[in-house]
């Protein structure tokens, strides 16, 4: 009997201890299922982030590729207009010709009519100057006329002739 006594307190305390170690060892199992939780909870809400971020990146992708096209359409309206720019700055540049050419042309033709107008004041002042001449000789000769007229009319001794204006 004290042997047997020997076994089971023997065997009470490696039951004890195991229970112990079994207790510890749920207890350690507990603590790793809530930190697998834990971890599983973590890990899902990463994925929910890592989904989201791929989304994102999806979406920035889409917003760059669609302003690389805006920048490539805009830099070919850059170039389109200044191409057009240079081509409107020489067609300036040769209308400033052309109208710095007729400047000069309509300045020489503006000298050649002041002196044309010159020279035209100059002959209507000699042509009225012969004019009045003729008109001086014709009313002396209309006055040589009358006295003509009035000497043979006083030689007739008749009434002087109606002259006619």
């Amino acid at each position: 009997c004290a042997y047997q006594w020997r076994i089971q307190s023997v065997q009470q305390v490696t039951l004890a201890e195991l229970t112990r170690k079994v207790e510890t060892t749920q207890l350690a199992l507990r603590d790793a299922t809530n930190l697998l939780r834990r971890a599983d909870d973590q890990v899902m809400q990463l994925d929910a982030r890592l989904s989201d971020s791929r989304a994102s990146l999806r979406t920035n992708e889409q917003a760059l590729a669609a302003q690389r096209r805006e920048s490539q359409r805009l830099q070919f309206s850059v170039a389109t207009h200044e191409r057009l720019i240079s081509e409107y700055k020489q067609a300036v540049a040769g209308l400033e010709t052309k109208l710095k050419e007729a400047y000069a042309g309509i300045e020489k033709q503006n000298v050649t009519i002041k002196s044309l107008v010159s020279q035209r004041d100059e002959l209507a002042t000699k042509l009225n100057a012969s004019i009045q001449d003729r008109n001086d000789v014709v009313a002396r000769y209309n006055a040589l006329v009358k006295q003509v007229e009035q000497m043979q009319a006083a030689q007739t001794n008749g009434p002087p002739p109606e002259t006619k204006p």
